[in-house]
């Protein structure tokens, strides 16, 4: 705690300030350091608050990373008050403390504290622009009242009536000030450099505040400068401004995504003609695998239907004919499914004499395709086989 004093003031050297930050971070790295201030004594002795709302408080950004780099969990600590470390740091305009804050934990961001306030009503109730502009980016609820039904736009207009339209909008008698490019970009549009009065047209236009929110007393915002007509007019323009511009987008947002659909569905259709197309042609092609396969099993019906025929032997032709037939006729059923080829007669020099052709002479002549017949049958044959059923 001494170094963290040591290190507040202004007038240190650089070593000075570096053996400081060695001595914090030793400390903190302690294992027996109680960094949450959770005994009696520390709690008394700290108003119930601890180490990192110290930090906070003064600004000392290396021993706020330090506590946190140690400790995560210390975020969620509260003083007696139930405000947490980031209420410190809105009320104390710690910008860059407050965003290492949210990244650790987004869940704070509107963390309620004493009386209900949330970091960005802190913010607004001590002017702290800067915490103001990024909280309203990061999507902070303007519209969260604190225990009196309040909102931060409230207390905006409070602030505004306790300053400048106190001392009847003289610009130059404005407390407050600020270099946030954000919220000084709003004094344009105003007869008055007012920060505060620039500050509720920032949070009607960004934090999407309602002017017609009632406290606890029914009051809404412009109700509390009701008879400053300029100032009504003016914030009732930006809110009905405000709630067009959504509209707008709202529908450009909305025809956005139904071209988007629309276009989806346009690809779906395309690629689902595609796909129709596709079984078309299977179907075509399977068609002629059927009809290819039907023209098939009438060829090979037909082909038996032949070596049936065939089988029907002429009970008048002598045995060893008959028998020679068959054995001709049951060669060719086996080869039925060779191809459909013209048997040529092709001439041998010896046959042997025991076997006779279909006629009971003996052969002279063996065919390509294996048949043997006589002398005779060969010439009346013309060069083909008559009993092969492919001739």
């Amino acid at each position: 705690m001494y170094a963290m004093v040591v290190e507040s003031l202004e007038e240190l050297s650089d070593e000075e300030r570096n053996c400081s930050k060695k001595i914090i971070e030793l400390l903190i790295n302690e294992d027996n350091t109680d960094l949450r201030c959770t005994s009696n004594n520390a709690r008394k002795l700290f108003n119930g608050q601890n180490y990192l709302f110290y930090a906070i408080q003064n600004g000392y950004s290396f021993a706020t990373e330090k506590l946190l780099e140690k400790d995560p969990s210390i975020l969620e600590s509260t003083d007696s008050d139930g405000n947490y470390p980031i209420h410190y740091a809105a009320i104390y305009n710690r910008f860059e403390i407050l965003k290492t804050m949210l990244i650790m934990n987004v869940s704070l961001l509107d963390v309620k504290g004493c009386k209900w306030m949330t970091p960005l009503f802190y913010a607004v109730a001590h002017q702290s622009f800067d915490v103001i502009s990024y909280l309203v980016q990061q999507k902070a609820n303007a519209n969260i009242a604190d225990v009196k039904g309040d909102t931060p736009l409230h207390r905006t207009i409070i602030e505004y009536i306790d300053c400048c339209k106190k001392y009847n909008n003289a610009t130059k008698d404005c407390k407050y000030s600020t270099d946030c490019k954000l919220i000084k970009q709003y004094l344009v549009c105003l007869k008055t450099n007012c920060f505060n009065l620039a500050l509720a047209v920032y949070l009607i236009e960004n934090g999407n505040a309602n002017i017609y929110c009632c406290n606890n007393d029914g009051i809404t915002p412009i109700d509390l400068i009701k008879n400053d007509n300029n100032v009504v007019e003016l914030l009732k323009t930006k809110y009905v401004q405000k709630q067009v511009m959504d509209k707008v987008f709202d529908s450009i947002n909305h025809m956005n995504i139904c071209q988007k659909v629309s276009d989806h569905c346009n690809a779906v259709s395309k690629e689902n003609e595609i796909l129709r197309l596709e079984i078309q042609q299977l179907r075509q092609d399977f068609d002629k695998v059927k009809d290819s396969q039907k023209h098939m099993k009438d060829m090979l019906t037909h082909e038996v239907e032949i070596l049936r025929n065939q089988l029907q032997i002429n009970t008048d032709l002598p045995g060893e004919q008959k028998k020679l037939k068959q054995k001709i006729i049951f060669s060719n059923a086996n080869k039925i499914d060779q191809p459909n080829e013209t048997c040529n007669l092709h001439k041998v020099n010896y046959i042997e004499e025991h076997l006779t052709c279909v006629c009971g002479k003996n052969v002279s002549f063996r065919l390509k395709c294996g048949h043997e017949v006589c002398n005779d049958c060969y010439e009346s044959f013309n060069s083909e086989c008559k009993f092969c059923p492919f001739a």
